[in-house]
């Protein structure tokens, strides 16, 4: 998304601001939450937020639909964080792929196809 600048808070709410006007487009809330990481996708279609709950959300960039909440991880491989997440990045090139980092000292890499950290 071109000027636009994604941010979140303690309050768990998530903020599109227009960088040229200053004007917030859109915003949502994830009630229960607190907001430490959000993120575009490259191609800009998908953002993601991650926080206190322990969840990786994907949203869509047009509908702001949520896509995906990713909190499990793969059976036997990974289980996915089980405290705060404070970092986010989508692969540079796949838009399947998104890592994420937290405070239980682990970097989850999650396949948006599946669901899950691999």
């Amino acid at each position: 998304m071109q000027n636009v600048l994604l941010a979140g808070n303690a309050s768990g709410v998530v903020q599109h601001w227009h960088c040229d006007t200053g004007e917030c487009l859109h915003q949502l809330r994830e009630d229960g939450n607190e907001i430490y990481a959000v993120e575009f996708s490259p191609d800009g279609r998908l953002f993601a937020t991650a926080g206190k709950d322990q969840a990786v959300r994907v949203y869509d960039e047009v509908t702001k639909q949520l896509l995906h909440t990713l909190r499990d991880g793969c059976p036997d491989i990974t289980s996915g964080h089980f405290n705060r997440v404070f970092s986010l990045k989508f692969h540079p090139t796949d838009p399947n792929l998104l890592m994420s980092a937290g405070w239980d000292n682990t970097i989850q890499i999650w396949d948006l196809r599946g669901d899950h950290s691999v």
